[in-house]
């Protein structure tokens, strides 16, 4: 159902076809991977990071050529300000802090699925980075740009399509742990609001893309200060 002041002339098939892909099949590979994973034995990571890496560029792929064809303006020309900066500054360093102690516990604490978020020589740290920027970009135009316009066309409503964009974000990191696609989903609504407060996706590219090198050196750094065994544990065994 459209709400108040919906768009759907819009959207296009095309609209709604990147809205079922990036709000709905997306998510549910990530959440169907994940029971996968928790089963089976984990990918080598190499191979891991560079398969991600490429699904990357698909999707960057999609998300800019679904903005070209819609008209959808993504790359608006942006003059960043002091406040802007402090904004992105306290959104980074607000996160690192409060997360610092969880990543340190989640090593402790053997977790399983660090193994593939985890970069442990040089070239896991190239892939990590490329990753990183990657996610940065990619995502932040997806989800706070090109689905978010859709969105609010769909439903006509700010705080709809905020929190329709919010909850595909969160569900489509479910691989890393729903405890960790729920903190995911509260980091989602701060980037859109700082998208709303600059009026730009730059800042949240920013953040984004240091966030995501931060913690995945810092999960490296201290998986070899515990000495964490960087080969992937096994399954759990079925009761």
């Amino acid at each position: 159902m459209s709400g108040p002041g919906s768009d759907l002339s819009a959207i296009g098939p095309l609209g709604f076809g990147y809205l079922a892909l990036f709000g709905g099949l997306i998510p549910f590979a990530a959440i169907r991977s994940k029971r996968r994973l928790d089963e089976q034995p984990l990918p080598p990571k190499k191979r891991y990071f560079v398969s991600v890496i490429v699904q990357q560029v698909v999707f960057l792929a999609l998300t800019l050529g679904t903005a070209w064809s819609l008209d959808i303006e993504i790359a608006a020309p942006y003059r960043p300000t002091a406040a802007h900066g402090a904004l992105a500054a306290v959104m980074l360093v607000g996160a690192v802090a409060l997360l610092w102690p969880k990543w340190r516990a989640q090593v402790a604490s053997r977790a399983r699925r660090l193994y593939l978020i985890t970069p442990v020589d040089r070239t896991d740290h190239l892939l990590w980075a490329a990753i990183s920027v990657g996610a940065g970009i990619g995502e932040e135009l997806a989800y706070r740009g090109v689905m978010f316009w859709l969105a609010v066309r769909l439903t006509g409503s700010l705080p709809l399509a905020v929190g329709f964009c919010t909850i595909a974000f969160a569900l489509g990191h479910a691989l890393q742990g729903w405890q960790s696609a729920a903190v995911i989903g509260v980091f989602a609504l701060g980037f859109h609001g700082l998208v709303l407060l600059t009026g730009s996706l730059i800042p949240a590219m920013t953040v984004h893309i240091l966030y995501d090198v931060i913690a995945g050196f810092s999960y490296g750094r201290f998986a070899r200060a515990s000495g964490y065994s960087f080969d992937p544990l096994p399954p759990p065994e079925r009761a």
